[in-house]
């Protein structure tokens, strides 16, 4: 980390669009950053209070309403977080929800694989990190692989795979129980690094053109 900093300081030269507002939308950072707060908070507090509870419910309701109101700001603003003018045009809206579809498969699965490497398989932290080195080569190997996919057919497909990949990766986990054992954790993590490299590297194109040409 230490390394890419000291390269992009010596490497990547200044640049700023200056014919944007500069402005900061403190409204909208407080609300978005609130609403993630809360939700954060409910999801790890669940099991411990219990998923009905008032306190969870309430957590749940708090950040639902604090995002309803950051929707609410960032269409009056007049410097938004979000431009809400970006969702207008149905590829960068496209783009955006395959990129949360898949994360919402992605994500999880390398979550639990962390929780069930230390948890089931009593590994330590550092042991856990070197058995997700396979899944990192596959993310290092793949993400060149569907940019080079993506300039023969297109985004569409790439989009696709990388949903199906990611869906099937986490719907393994409702197979999984304390017997099942590193090589079964694996296919999933694979499934799950494929599919998410798939979707993460079309949907960054899709959205960073189409910010940059408007």
């Amino acid at each position: 980390m230490i390394g890419a900093l000291v390269l992009a300081w010596l490497l990547v030269r200044e640049s700023k669009d200056s014919t944007i507002d500069s402005r900061i939308d403190f409204y909208g950072v407080a609300l978005s950053a609130g609403s993630v707060f809360l939700l954060i908070l409910a999801i790890i507090e669940g099991n411990t209070h219990g998923w009905t509870s008032v306190r969870i419910l309430g957590f749940f309701s708090g950040a639902g309403f604090l995002i309803i109101l950051f929707i609410l700001a960032e269409l009056i603003s007049p410097s938004p977080l979000i431009d809400p003018n970006f969702f207008k045009n149905r590829t960068f809206t496209v783009g955006i929800l395959v990129r949360f579809a898949a994360g919402f498969g992605y994500v999880p699965v390398v979550l639990m694989s962390t929780i069930y490497l230390q948890t089931f398989m009593k590994r330590s932290p550092i042991e856990a990190g070197l058995m997700f080195l396979p899944a990192g080569v596959i993310i290092v190997i793949a993400t060149p692989f569907w940019g080079r996919i993506i300039n023969f057919v297109g985004p569409r497909w790439p989009m696709i795979i990388g949903m199906l990949f990611t869906g099937f990766a986490s719907l393994l986990w409702l197979r999984f129980d304390a017997t099942s054992g590193y090589g079964d954790l694996m296919i999933s993590l694979a499934l799950a690094s494929l599919g998410g490299t798939a979707a993460f590297v079309t949907t960054t194109g899709v959205t960073v053109s189409y910010t940059h040409l408007r």
